[in-house]
């Protein structure tokens, strides 16, 4: 048999054949069956590493606290996907062009103009997954004028 790629959910025939005149034992979830030789095609269902798009896409930030105007943020993004997710893409809500590519994303000297629901895209050869938006709140930083409590310094 030459080998071949299944995905999650296909349905897969494997054939054995054999001229033996021995009874086959064949295990399934933890069970096993006795077969007569004279029966020599089954139906296998295997439970192994099976290539799939991404899975469980979410995004990180960090830091984790409030994001001041002027700080940085940087927005991670992780899957589970077999092959590993080869693309990452990022984007803001409601504006269609991508904001960057790669795993991670920072924005410097943040500002109100940043505020707004970012998500990523993990993308593999078998497939893409969104994550769920992330809301990016960016409060305004206290600056000292050199007053305080009414008194002057």
């Amino acid at each position: 048999m030459d080998p071949t790629s299944v995905s999650e959910g296909e349905r897969v025939t494997l054939r054995c054949r054999t001229k033996c005149t021995c009874n086959i034992l064949i295990y399934t979830n933890l069970h096993h069956l006795l077969v007569p030789y004279m029966l020599y095609e089954f139906l296998f269902i295997l439970s192994s590493s099976t290539p799939d798009g991404p899975r469980n896409t979410s995004v990180s930030v960090s830091p984790s606290g409030g994001i001041v105007e002027g700080s940085s943020v940087t927005l991670t993004c992780s899957s589970d996907a077999n092959p590993p997710v080869d693309k990452y893409t990022w984007y803001r809500k409601n504006v269609t062009s991508p904001k960057a590519s790669g795993q991670s994303f920072s924005i410097t000297n943040i500002s109100s103009e940043d505020r707004g629901e970012y998500y990523c895209e993990a993308q593999n050869r078998r497939g893409s997954m969104n994550s769920t938006a992330l809301m990016i709140i960016v409060r305004h930083s206290r600056r000292w004028t050199g007053e305080s409590d009414g008194i002057r310094r």
